[in-house]
């Protein structure tokens, strides 16, 4: 009989979907490597995913939707709310029996984990944060950086922890696609180099028209074939749409809900994209990146990245510093060192390392 594990994560306009897609990721290893059954359970926030987690082929269980959560800190959301959470979480644990729970969501800390116990259940958390108390016997932190030795104290004693983007939860296509893209990158280009535009599913703050309009005032529509990556629930899909259309450059392309992102970014020549998840993508393919920072949650990573050699952060509203850094990069010489150091950081194969894990955890 297969295994059950249940998913608690949430998406929405304003938390974005990398919760989600990154245990995506994870859920599709489990059932096409290990066999397991994998639900999920996610609150029907605007912007949730959950249609889009049941076309891949999982049980999704709608938690009850409750918009004030979304005007306050993930990581403090009042005790009553959390509470609430558990218990309906505590119902479709009840309904799916599951051997694991899978928790990526920073709201929901020790309180939460002990209204949600179950006889025989496994837990595993994912998060960014080292403040939290998590009573889990397995957890991933994929950031840059991160050490095991800043979670003592905060999960028991036995818990493994795995830290760091060799851990980090990237679809198998990343790394099938990375021999060949590295080995592009190490090449002579021909024609204009590719800038990818790529800002997450939503980009609520329209950040992409803002550096669509920077290239259009600096002319550097000419020196860039450029692409354009977001979600089909972005909120400022149009004025996008029309902000690049408005270029008139050589070769410009608006790309809506892509499934092909590994072969977009392998065709880049330079991306500019947000912290979060999508770093390592971009590094398991040796993508040279402009980070922008879309919340604070992201700026430790992105600037750890940086450090690295394989990305450079640009400050939202610095358009001189864009505008350099595009005409400097627009070479592939400052690029390729980006390259190499980019592709230093992640090999892709995180996933499977994660589900190791996993069975040797439930034995």
């Amino acid at each position: 009989m297969a295994r059950q594990a249940l998913i608690r994560a949430d998406a929405s306009l304003a938390i974005g979907t990398g919760h989600v897609q990154r245990c995506l990721t994870l859920a599709r290893a489990l059932r096409d490597q290990g066999g397991w059954k994998v639900s999920f359970a996610s609150r029907g926030f605007a912007g949730h995913l959950n249609a889009f987690v049941a076309e891949q082929g999982f049980g999704v269980a709608a938690l009850p939707d409750d918009p004030g959560l979304l005007q306050v800190p993930l990581d403090a959301w009042p005790v009553a709310a959390v509470k609430q959470d558990a218990a309906a979480t505590r119902a479709v644990i009840g309904q799916v029996q599951p051997d694991l729970i899978i928790v990526d969501h920073y709201a929901l800390q020790a309180g939460w984990h002990a209204a949600t116990q179950a006889p025989g259940m496994a837990r595993m958390a994912i998060t960014d944060l080292y403040d939290q108390d998590q009573p889990v016997g397995l957890l991933l932190n994929q950031n840059l950086g991160a050490s095991a030795a800043r979670y003592r104290g905060h999960v028991p004693a036995d818990c493994q922890v795995l830290a760091g983007p060799e851990f980090a939860l990237l679809r198998p296509e990343f790394a099938s696609a990375r021999p060949a893209a590295l080995a592009r990158r190490a090449g002579a280009q021909a024609g204009l180099p590719r800038l990818l535009i790529a800002l997450g599913g939503v980009d609520a703050d329209n950040v992409t028209g803002w550096l669509l309009q920077v290239i259009g005032q600096h002319g550097l529509q000419r020196d860039w074939a450029i692409d354009v990556v977001l979600g089909g629930g972005a909120p400022h899909r149009d004025a996008v749409a029309a902000a690049l259309a408005g270029l008139g450059g050589a070769a410009t392309r608006l790309i809506i809900d892509s499934r092909a992102m590994a072969t977009l970014m392998a065709a880049a020549d330079l991306a500019i994209g947000a912290g979060g998840g999508t770093m390592w993508e971009r590094c398991a393919l040796g993508l040279p990146t402009l980070l922008v920072v879309l919340a604070e949650n992201q700026r430790a990573g992105a600037m750890a990245l940086a450090a690295t050699g394989a990305a450079a952060v640009v400050p939202i509203g610095d358009a001189p510093g864009l505008a350099m850094r595009l005409t400097a990069l627009r070479d592939s010489g400052p690029r390729e060192p980006m390259a190499v150091a980019a592709a230093a950081v992640c090999d892709g194969a995180g996933a499977v390392r994660v589900m190791a894990a996993i069975h040797q955890m439930v034995g």
